[in-house]
This record gives C-alpha cells, structure tokens and sequence, in this order.
C-alpha cells in the first residue's frame, strides 16, 4: 500500500505542474498581444484608442488659419446721407441749392480778377424780394431761403445790393478813392486807394460780379444785431450760402469782415465750408 501511496502523490504533482505550466503559457501569449509602451510626450496615439482634450484646453491657431468673421464686413464704412432739417418744404428747390456744378464756386479777388468782360449767365431779377439780381440757381436758391425766414416771421429782411458788373463797381471803387481823398487831404492816390482796398473790391475783382452774391442791409455792422444775421449764421449753409468774408480771416480773403456779404456756393460746399471755419479760398485751396 505504501508504493501505491506514492505513486499517487507522484501522479497529482505532475498534474498540478502542468496546470502551471499551462497557465504561463496563456499568461505569456497575452503579454505578447499588448502594444509597447510609447514614450512620454511622443504624442502618438494607439490604434483603437481616442483620447479627448481636457475642457480648459485652447486649440492653437497658427496665423496662416487666421480668418476674419465672416459676420464682420471688410468693405469700408459708408456715411449716412446729412439730414437738413427746414421748416418750409423745400423740395422744388433742391435741384437748385443742392449743386455739384462747379460754376458756382468761382473766385474773384485780386490774385483772381474777372477782367472787364466777364457776365455771368442767366442772371435773373427778382424784384419781389427787393429788387435782387442773381444768377437763376443762386436766384431760386434765395428764393428758397426767403421762404423760409418769412414762415419764421422775419418780416425786415432786406437786400442792399447783388450783381453789380464791372463798370458799376469801376464807379464805386473811385468814389470810395474819392471819399477816402478827401477825408486825408496830402494822401496820394496810391494811398488812398491802399485804404479803399481793404474793403472794396478793385473793378474786375470783385465778388459781386460773378453774379452769386448779396449784400444784406444795413452794410454795416449794425446788420450783426439784426434776425436776418442770425439766421444766416446759423441757417444760410443749409441754402448754399456763405459768410464771404469771415472775421480773422482778412490775410487771405484780403478784405475786412463783413458781416452783411454772403456768397452761394451750393450747400454741399457751404456746408464743408461751414462745418470747417474755412473760407473759399481755403476750400478751394488757393491762398496765396
């Protein structure tokens, strides 16, 4: 019985080695199967495997893949249309007050003389409005803006003098000479006309002749306390019209200020004009 005994013991280790060896085996072949273990930060990811950024991650965006918003337009930025705000209804006279016509930004002064012959086209007189003579654009203009001022209750509006053409002004000029002779007796002619100058045009270089001005009564500066000033002041761009010669600025209009002598120039010009503080000489550019 011992030997059998044995024998059996034998047989049961053999059996439990096997049983090992078995499930080395098995443990080995898996071992096997499994990918090897990346570096870290090599980045490459295993197939079948999906990793996900964490929540807080921003992804990197290189400037070759900067694009603009597609919501955001590029086109520039277009101005909306200037509003005018007027208390008549002035739409049968837009065509008039509002023009590009470049005619109606000529200059006379000194450096810019008319000459003798120059006589501006269709001049109109308008004697309902006291007797003003205007170029038919300028005329309508003023039309407009006297329609205006009256729906305001301005009743003292009053023109003391508009077109005037070259032999007109060749009068008034030598009669200032004259005036200003006779007031300083022992000054040459030179002298007195160096006086005239300074506030009345030369024949031939003056503003009145293009046949686009008015002069407001009183010609003085009284006419500042008066509505009609006011009104201009505040109001005359939105018609095409200008203060022709502003104060401060007699360096380069080359005359004094005169309150009372407006200029039509077309209002989207008065109005850059007015916006700016400038003249007509620095609108157009030629100051010297």
């Amino acid at each position: 019985m011992p030997t059998v005994e044995y024998r059996n013991s034998y047989t049961v280790k053999f059996i439990l080695i096997g049983v090992c060896l078995a499930v080395i085996a098995v443990l080995a072949v898996m071992l096997a199967r499994l990918p090897a273990k990346e570096p870290e930060g090599s980045g490459t990811v295993a197939p079948g495997i999906t990793t996900d950024l964490p929540s807080t991650a921003e992804p990197v965006t290189t400037p070759a893949e900067t694009t603009a918003d597609p919501s955001e337009s590029t086109a520039p930025e277009t101005e909306p249309a200037r509003q005018y705000e007027y208390v008549t209804d002035v739409s049968e006279y837009l065509e008039y007050i509002d023009t590009k016509d470049d005619a109606y930004l000529v200059l006379a002064n000194r450096q810019h003389p008319l000459g003798e012959n120059y006589y501006p086209k269709g001049l109109t007189v308008m004697s309902e409005y006291g007797n003003v003579t205007l170029c038919y654009t300028a005329a309508k203009a003023f039309e407009a803006m006297h329609r205006e001022m009256e729906a305001l209750g301005m009743a003292d509006v009053i023109v003391a003098s508009s077109f005037r053409d070259y032999d007109y002004q060749y009068k008034l000029y030598n009669k200032y000479v004259k005036e200003e002779l006779a007031l300083h007796p022992g000054y040459t002619r030179e002298q007195a006309e160096a006086i005239v100058d300074t506030y009345s045009a030369r024949p031939g270089t003056s503003d009145h002749q293009t046949g686009l001005t008015v002069d407001f009564f009183p010609v003085t500066r009284k006419f500042e306390q008066t509505k009609t000033f006011r009104f201009m002041m505040e109001n005359g761009y939105k018609f095409g019209f200008i203060l022709r010669f502003p104060e401060g600025k007699t360096d380069i209009t080359g005359y004094m200020y005169e309150s009372w002598h407006w200029r039509f120039v077309g209002r989207e010009a008065a109005t850059e004009m007015f916006e700016r503080g400038i003249t007509l000489e620095e609108y157009l550019g030629v100051t010297d």
